[in-house]
């Protein structure tokens, strides 16, 4: 199970920039109240560095899988989503792995590709 979930986003849709700087506000406080309540471990947002690629930020939340699942499911979360789809071009919510689950993704996979 994917014990981590990547928000990621590219620019403000044009227009939407101030509505978007108030939702990047409003998702820290999001997951901050998260974090203080035990439903994530913890969270990071990263913002790129001027390169002219289609990824421009992202938050960066870890936690128990089981929790994230349950968290996905949650009224707040999934109008917290929508408003970001709403204001983002590019924007995604994906899970991932990381720490020990990665390295056990990893070793599946280069024991799957040796098959080939």
């Amino acid at each position: 199970m994917s014990n981590t979930i990547i928000i990621g986003w590219n620019r403000p849709i044009p227009g939407r920039e101030k509505q978007a700087m108030e939702l990047f506000q409003s998702s820290l406080a999001y997951w901050t109240k998260k974090q203080e309540a035990g439903q994530i471990s913890s969270f990071e947002p990263i913002l790129a560095a001027l390169h002219g690629g289609d990824m421009n930020g992202f938050f960066l939340i870890k936690g128990d899988p089981a929790k994230l699942d349950s968290l996905m499911h949650e009224k707040d979360y999934v109008e917290l989503v929508m408003s970001l789809g709403i204001a983002l071009e590019g924007f995604g919510a994906v899970r991932g792995y990381s720490g020990e689950r990665l390295s056990e993704i990893m070793q599946s996979w280069g024991g799957l590709i040796q098959q080939y």
